[in-house]
């Protein structure tokens, strides 16, 4: 599914990237990658299933379907607390639960 990027997401590209950059040490050619890669998955996993990967702590690579659009599992938040950009929550539809991973880590 394409998904049209708007200007609050170009927003969000650039705050990503530029914490990648000065908190995690990535190139700004790098960090810019990854954090279209992140905005783009973050987008697609509002509207449905999407396919990824990442690597974990350990440097294996995990392969994951996941979503967070709440049409595909059941939950209700206890609190609005907001949560760091540099890392992606979603529901792991293979799994059956809540994972997350740093931005950084995107494939």
């Amino acid at each position: 599914m394409k998904s049209t990027i708007t200007p609050t997401d170009r927003s969000k590209v650039a705050q990503l990237a530029n914490a990648l950059h000065y908190q995690r040490g990535l190139t700004l050619s790098a960090a810019w990658t990854k954090a279209w890669k992140v905005i783009k998955l973050k987008k697609q996993m509002q509207h449905g299933q999407t396919q990824f990967t990442y690597q974990k702590k350990d440097g294996t690579l995990r392969h994951a379907t996941g979503t967070t659009n709440q049409q595909h599992f059941t939950y209700t938040r206890k609190t609005d607390r907001t949560f760091s950009p540099l890392y992606i929550r979603y529901f792991d539809l293979d799994r059956g639960a809540f994972r997350q991973f740093a931005a950084e880590r995107i494939a």
